[in-house]
């Protein structure tokens, strides 16, 4: 499984800029993630070097890296306890990685409170306040959110491939940008589907809850783009 919110217009030296809460893109980034491996549930480190790969979506956005980061959900207890393999990565322009793990490695990470010549400074306060102006959303910004979900099995008793991709970029009739889209038309039908009753009450995953097939089309009155194919 592979997400993620990214310019459409990169621009160096980040070529990022955060559509979402600032502290929630280090919380991203810290920690580990949690995938099925051979049927097992395993921690994977954010941003481990060794698990960075560069997934060619085509054009227009040719490679793309895909990092780990603390995206895990509930799907590794729920569907994933059926499945031998279950790894989630985001997607960012090549580079990202790199920036941000050094961002980590030196501390900056952190919520301990550190004794700067006199004065006490919290590092992450420090690097949020930083990053801000450099990578905060600008006026004008147009973003796009990617997702590419590749599943792997068989089929009439033959390997198969099942890929489907889902792109969402700005809406200029109601001023949305594609984030904005991706988390709040999903949240306000499912809210829809409960208040008329379609979703049963009480606390339940939403991959669980959610009947999938109807959602698609639902999103795609919405503007979301999909393509799917199985080889």
């Amino acid at each position: 499984m592979l997400d993620g919110g990214i310019p459409l217009e990169p621009v160096p030296p980040w070529n990022y800029e955060v559509t979402f809460m600032m502290d929630g893109l280090i919380n991203e980034y810290d920690g580990a993630c949690a995938w099925i491996v051979d049927g097992e549930l395993v921690e994977i480190p954010c941003l481990d070097p060794g698990h960075e790969e560069l997934i060619d979506l085509g054009p227009p956005f040719g490679e793309l890296e895909a990092l780990i980061a603390n995206t895990g959900s509930t799907t590794t207890r729920t569907i994933g306890k059926d499945l031998r393999s279950l790894r989630f990565k985001i997607l960012r322009w090549p580079g990202h990685g790199a920036q941000f793990r050094a961002f980590r490695d030196l501390g900056l990470y952190s919520r301990e409170p550190f004794d700067v010549r006199g004065t006490t400074v919290i590092p992450r306060e420090v690097l949020l306040e930083m990053l801000e102006p450099r990578i905060g959303t600008r006026p004008g910004t147009r973003d796009v959110v990617i997702c590419r979900i590749v599943a792997n099995g068989d089929k009439g008793g033959s390997p198969a491939t099942a890929t489907v991709d889902v792109f969402v970029y700005p809406d200029d009739e109601t001023g949305f940008n594609a984030m904005e889209q991706s988390t709040g038309w999903h949240a306000a039908i499912v809210c829809h589907w409960m208040a008329s009753g379609r979703i049963a009450p009480g606390a339940t995953p939403n991959e669980l809850a959610v009947d999938a097939p109807a959602l698609i089309p639902e999103l795609t009155r919405r503007g979301f783009l999909f393509t799917e194919k199985v080889e």
